[in-house]
Parts: structure tokens; C-alpha cells; sequence
């Protein structure tokens, strides 16, 4: 399998995301853990080309984490041209495999929930474009809430107005933040 620029694919336990000149690999292992890390490592071309770059992202999906990690390992220290870097992220930071954002346009809100964040809109009232945020006191137990919510109630979502919207999910635990997103 092979990954073309600005594509991300997660195969074998980890995500791999394609820029012009490098590849991010982030191992999901342990992601979404409270308590744990996920290693997470760039691999760099010194130009936007570099055949050894393309060879190895010619072999996104049918190895290992591990296995893209070492070979990464030999390319910088071996070749000229590239360069890696490694880090450890938070796994609290980084979305488990499969997680896919949940976008609803009904007919009154607009809904998107994402892994660390979440946005709703009122359609009906454009002088002031009314819309909720996560709060700052649980940020994080408030977007889990409302992603939660919003993946039980997608097909009442379609229809509800902005102030039952707000109502239900302040109901369901979810800390929000209203503002008027007028320029």
C-alpha cells in the first residue's frame, strides 16, 4: 500500500500522515489512555524529493510500526538527505484508530463533533450567529459528553432548534460555552 501527499492512512496499529517533503507516524497503541504515551515519529527529506522517503511510504500498511520505525532509524543515520525526529505524545492527546469527527447539517443547527472539540450553530438567526463551544472548567469530560451525546441523538439532531439543542446537552453534562460569532 502506498500513501500519496496529503493523504493519511491507519493500517497495523498506527497513523501515517504524508507532507510534501516527510512522513508522520504516530503508533495508536495506547491511544485515548489515560496514563499512557504514543510514540509519534517524523521521518524528513532535506528537499520535497527523496527516493528513500518514497520507499518507505510504499510500505505504509504492510508493515509494522516497528518495522517503518527502524527502517526510518537506518535511512537518517545511513543516507544523506533525511533527517527523523521522535517524540512521545500524551495518548489522552491522540484520537484511537477509527475515530471519524460526526458532522450533522439539519435544518435549524450545525453540528460538529471532533476528538478534542466540538461546534455548534444556529442556522435560523444570521445577525447573530449564535454558537456553543466546550467550556474551559471540563473541557475534556465536556467534548467526550457531547460526542457521546451527539452519536446517540443523530436523528433528533436533524430537526432541532438551537435553544432545545442547548437545553438537552447542558441536560446531559456537557459544560458550553454560548457566543455570538458575528465579525
Amino acid at each position: 500500500m502506498s500513501i500519496e501527499i496529503g493523504q493519511t492512512i491507519e493500517a497495523n496499529g498506527y497513523r501515517a500522515h504524508r507532507f510534501t517533503d516527510s512522513i508522520q507516524v504516530t503508533d495508536l497503541a495506547n491511544a485515548g489512555k489515560r496514563g499512557q504515551v504514543c510514540r509519534k515519529f517524523t521521518l524528513r527529506a532535506w528537499n520535497s524529493w527523496n527516493a528513500y522517503l518514497d520507499t518507505i511510504c510504499g510500505r505504509v500498511g504492510d508493515i509494522s510500526f516497528e518495522g517503518l520505525y527502524y527502517q526510518s532509524v537506518f535511512a537518517a543515520t545511513q543516507l544523506s538527505g533525511l533527517d527523523m525526529s521522535e517524540y512521545e505524545l500524551p495518548a489522552m492527546d491522540v484520537a484511537p484508530a477509527g475515530f471519524e469527527n460526526i458532522e450533522i447539517n439539519g435544518l435549524h443547527v450545525s453540528v460538529t463533533a471532533e476528538f478534542d472539540t466540538f461546534c455548534v450553530r444556529d442556522l435560523d438567526d444570521k445577525c447573530n450567529e449564535p454558537t456553543l463551544i466546550p467550556g474551559e472548567r471540563a473541557r475534556k469530560r465536556s467534548v467526550k459528553a457531547f460526542y457521546r451525546w451527539v452519536s446517540e441523538n443523530r436523528d433528533a439532531i436533524a430537526t432541532m432548534r438551537f435553544g432545545v439543542l442547548t437545553d438537552a446537552i447542558r441536560a446531559a453534562g456537557v459544560d458550553a460555552h454560548y457566543f455570538c460569532a458575528v465579525d
